[in-house]
């Protein structure tokens, strides 16, 4: 491990802090839907706060990315809400885009973690002691907070520890997101030298409907070519798509960050056969709409609707099937077909 990656001027004082979280445990009074903004010095990125733990599991700080991210974080509870359970591991991933400190048993604790622990002379014992730091982002295999991450975050826990103990001595000092009308709290780092000092302002927060709309998603990059599908017949056939969530990361480069990549089947729900496969690196939305058109282009009629095994999927495919005149729906059948194909995968030997 690079040696500023270990670098103990850098990085004790994060993991001295991180201790001193631990034993606040603001998951004792705190929910994860209530969420706070924090600003760094010179900063007009808005990082969203979230304490986790309250359920007794996993326990962790979260720093949510920009507006963006809280939106994915939001859409990702209402869709686990109304999924009836059909969310699948790609959708976890996919939805994340955040910096975490969490606490766990040593044997989660990923093994280039404990080698910067080690580096460190930082050991812990008991459960959800261990300390880690830890970038999510959409596609991308989590990877240990940088360097150049270090400070940023340390500022943000601080902050959050300040916070949420405040809102232990006062429960009423703010609402949660999810009530319509409640004003959330918005805190603005100022740098006076070697301290920082926070203003509060406040914020009206409307996490607005689950991104379930064409305009939510990214835009096609071919529509002449969608509209091309949408002129063929329609014809009533039982398609469905899911997707193979690839368990093992892919790393291209030595020393880059691995990603997970996605392969989507189209599923004749009659026979049980792919009669489709697409595949997808990361969050590149051009080539997966490239090797879908090429499915398309191939057919002589475009189906009337298609069934989805997940319900993050309308998100994914929606802009493309809008143009298309395709229909859209989550059910049972095409998840119970897609987790089948998974099983028999697995048994092969194949994943």
């Amino acid at each position: 491990m690079a040696k500023k990656q270990t670098d103990p001027a850098l990085w004790l004082p994060l993991y001295t802090l991180a201790t001193a979280a631990r034993e606040l445990a603001s998951w004792q009074w705190m929910y994860e839907d209530e969420i706070f903004g924090l600003r760094l010095p010179g900063d007009t990125l808005t990082w969203y706060a979230s304490i986790m733990g309250s359920g007794g599991e996993h326990f962790t700080y979260c720093f949510y990315r920009g507006d963006a991210a809280l939106a994915d974080f939001l859409r990702l509870r209402q869709l686990s809400k109304s999924s009836h359970g059909l969310l699948s591991p790609f959708s976890l991933l996919s939805m994340q885009n955040c910096l975490q400190v969490a606490f766990e048993n040593r044997e989660n604790v990923p093994d280039e973690q404990k080698e910067r622990l080690k580096a460190l002379g930082l050991r812990f014992r008991g459960a959800h002691q261990w300390i880690t730091v830890t970038d999510y982002k959409a596609g991308l295999y989590p990877w240990p907070v940088d360097a150049a991450q270090a400070l940023p975050l340390r500022q943000l826990l601080q902050q959050a520890m300040v916070v949420t103990a405040h809102k232990r001595e006062k429960p009423r000092w703010f609402g949660s997101w999810n009530k319509a009308g409640q004003i959330m709290p918005i805190f603005q780092a100022i740098d006076k030298g070697d301290t920082l000092f926070w203003e509060e302002s406040r914020m009206a927060i409307d996490p607005g409907p689950a991104r379930h709309s064409a305009a939510s998603g990214a835009a096609a990059t071919f529509p002449a070519e969608w509209n091309a599908v949408r002129r063929k017949p329609a014809e009533n056939a039982r398609l469905a798509i899911g997707e193979l969530f690839v368990p093992n990361p892919v790393q291209e480069h030595k020393n880059q960050r691995p990603y997970f990549p996605t392969i989507f089947l189209m599923i004749d729900l009659n026979s049980g056969m792919v009669v489709g496969m697409m595949s997808q690196k990361a969050e590149d939305q051009k080539a997966l709409e490239l090797s879908l058109l090429k499915v398309f282009q191939t057919w002589e009629a475009r189906p009337s609707e298609i069934q989805l095994a997940d319900a993050a999927l309308i998100d994914v495919f929606e802009p493309f099937f809008n143009l298309a005149g395709i229909q859209l729906r989550v059910t049972n059948e095409a998840a119970k077909q897609t987790q089948a194909i998974n099983q028999q995968l697995q048994m092969t030997g194949l994943r």
